[in-house]
């Protein structure tokens, strides 16, 4: 723990070792903030973070390295999920990470609403495509028809 005497005197030096210094550990260096120039401590670094945003190899943005995607988190709180209600429901997730795609979210919505709009666009072009080659009409009639037809076959091949 820095020494935080009054009588220390202000330092500021960093070390690429920290072999037996007293300081706080930035980025594998230590620096020595026990007293700064204004008589306050600084305990805070102020660095900024890499987003916990990735885009996977089918162009979906997936949240802190899970499959969660970043269409789940914001439909969640446009529902009026909190933060910590999303972590629940996501259990993957870790609450900074929701805490931070919220705050993008919040800085950047035109962004945000204009990926989302893409990708529902992309969601029912194929969905159009799939439904165009397999026909939906009569599938459950059809399983059902189908189970049936399997009950009867292992049946008769059990002599039942």
């Amino acid at each position: 723990m820095p020494n935080r005497d009054s009588s220390h005197p202000p330092s500021n030096d960093c070390y690429d070792d920290d072999a037996g210094r007293k300081g706080w550990t930035l980025f594998s260096s230590v620096c020595d903030v026990s007293i700064q120039p204004w008589g306050f401590s600084m305990p805070l670094s102020l660095i900024a973070e890499k987003l916990p945003l990735d885009r996977d190899a089918d162009g979906v943005i997936r949240v802190g390295g899970t499959r969660v995607s970043l269409d789940s988190v914001v439909a969640a709180f446009l529902e009026g999920a909190t933060s910590e209600e999303i972590a629940q429901q996501y259990p993957s997730l870790d609450l900074a990470d929701v805490y931070a795609v919220i705050s993008y979210y919040l800085r950047h919505r035109d962004e945000v609403h204009v990926y989302l709009q893409d990708r529902q666009a992309l969601a029912s072009r194929v969905r159009q495509e799939n439904e165009s080659r397999f026909d939906p009409s009569g599938v459950r009639d059809r399983l059902i028809a189908r189970r049936a037809q399997q009950g009867i076959q292992t049946d008769a091949a059990t002599g039942r």
